[in-house]
Order: C-alpha cells, then sequence, then structure tokens
C-alpha cells in the first residue's frame, strides 16, 4: 500500500493586466533527481514510480506529518497506522511485512505487535511469546514474553538473528 504524497499545482493563468515579470513562478515539486528503486536498482527520480518496475521510490524528503513508516530488510518502506495493534511476522496484519519476512526462517508468524502512539513519535512493542525473540535498538536484553518496551522513534528492530525493521517518521534512501 503506498500513498502519492507528491501534487503538483497549476500555475494561476496571468491576467492581462499582469506583465511577465509580475507572473507568479511555477509551482516546483520537490524530488530528488538522483534516486535508486530499493526493489531493482534503477536509477529514478524519487517520489516517482520506477521506470522498470514500476515501485515507488522513496525521496529524501521528510514524510507527510504524522505518517510512521517500517522499513523492511530489503529497505522498502511500508506505511504504518498509529494508535492500533500491529502484528508483525510471517501473518503480519499488513501483506508487504508478512511477504518479505516469510524469508526469514527464524521469524514467528506472529513475531512482535507494534503500536505507534497517536500523539508522539513512540513505539511500543511486545513480543507475545516468539520463539527467537525480539530485541531494540542495540539493547542486550530481549523482550520478554508479553512484555511492554517502549522507544523513540526512529527505533531498529531485530526479529530473531537476522530480520531488521526500522520503525520511523522519515524515509530517506
Amino acid at each position: 500500500m503506498y500513498t502519492d504524497i507528491t501534487s503538483i499545482r497549476e500555475a494561476p493563468e496571468p491576467s492581462p493586466d499582469t506583465s511577465p515579470s509580475e507572473q507568479p513562478a511555477p509551482a516546483r515539486q520537490s524530488v530528488d533527481s538522483n534516486a535508486t528503486c530499493p526493489n531493482c536498482g534503477a536509477s529514478g527520480r524519487g517520489g516517482s514510480p520506477c521506470i522498470q518496475c514500476f515501485e515507488l521510490i522513496p525521496s529524501m524528503a521528510p514524510a507527510t506529518a504524522g505518517a510512521v513508516f517500517a522499513v523492511l530488510p530489503s529497505l522498502r518502506a511500508v506505511s504504518l497506522p498509529r494508535g492500533r495493534d500491529v502484528m508483525v511476522g510471517r501473518q503480519s496484519s499488513i501483506p508487504e511485512i508478512s511477504t518479505e519476512l516469510e524469508l526469514f526462517d527464524g521469524v514467528s508468524r506472529q513475531h512482535c505487535i507494534l503500536n505507534i502512539d497517536t500523539d508522539t513519535d513512540t513505539v511500543t512493542i511486545r513480543d507475545p511469546g516468539s520463539l527467537n525473540r525480539t530485541w531494540v535498538d542495540d539493547d542486550d536484553r530481549e523482550i520478554g514474553d508479553g512484555e511492554l518496551r517502549r522507544a523513540d522513534l526512529p527505533v531498529r528492530i531485530r526479529l530473531g538473528q537476522t530480520a531488521y525493521l526500522t520503525i520511523t517518521t522519515e524515509v530517506t534512501r
């Protein structure tokens, strides 16, 4: 699921009473002209679909206000809702996450539950009893069964021994 955050506004038509020097400049779209598609590696413009695989190429610009993203192991960014539990694992409540995490044997079907606060840039992480555990940032302490761990965004979450997610409000590439 991708949200198109780009928009181009048409410049208003100059009135007959306006000289060329007084005409408003056309609106410009902020994009990265030298970005790489995380899906196929083709060069393109950030904030635009890839010309080869049609995936959205992430922009260096900050995300839409209030938006939160999970950056998956492939560096693909997926939008996350605020204020609601999101199951992360091979049977995630978000299809893009489960499709990618199916590649990791050490990730449980229901590995951890995330809930991003509606008012602050914090996330609550709970491990419901995954076999290979969950860790937050560089903390050596694993999250225990049913334990709640709260962290400020951005945060890096390790699922098992080899899969990492970054939860962030900005998508950069």
